[in-house]
């Protein structure tokens, strides 16, 4: 939900359907499958869109990822923590008990309106107490990841000329 909500900002603003199966085909080669259609068309406007993405790279350039920065990389996103609690309160509204609940963080980002996005890093249960985490580590782990990313959306090489017989 979140890359489907992020998507128009990466992508000049069209609204999709986050989706994980394209295709399904059974072992002959028949179509069990096969995803159709898009997204939602334009949902953010031009100049909201502008506005938008500049607020998402100030993230990286002087905000809350600012050293993690995804070098080579035109970046943007939003990051979030959250150190989940359970409170039971008395009657004159003072906490009684606090217990964790889980931990998270997220980043949820675009790279050069090539690839966007969430990384989350998640502690569920009472042991997420004994963790101290932000939204640091999921755009660590994003910048850590570019360099495949990267090898795997180069074109492939032409194929080598096949040299003529006289």
């Amino acid at each position: 939900e979140l890359t489907g909500a992020f998507a128009p900002f990466a992508n000049g603003g069209n609204g999709i359907i986050p989706h994980v199966i394209r295709q399904i085909r059974t072992v002959d080669g028949n179509v069990l499958y096969d995803r159709r259609g898009t997204g939602s068309g334009q949902v953010v406007y031009p100049e909201q869109l502008g506005m938008m993405n500049y607020m998402l790279r100030q993230t990286l350039e002087s905000g809350t990822a600012q050293r993690a920065t995804i070098e080579g990389w035109q970046a943007g996103g939003k990051t979030g923590t959250g150190d989940h609690r359970y409170f039971v309160y008395a009657k004159n509204g003072a906490v009684v008990e606090s217990r964790v609940v889980s931990r998270a963080a997220t980043f949820v980002f675009m790279l050069d309106n090539r690839y966007f996005g969430t990384v989350t890093a998640y502690v569920p249960g009472p042991e997420a107490a004994r963790f101290h985490f932000t939204s640091a580590l999921p755009v660590r782990v994003t910048g850590l990841l570019m360099p495949t990313l990267d090898r795997l959306s180069s074109p492939a090489p032409a194929p080598a000329a096949a040299s003529a017989s006289p």
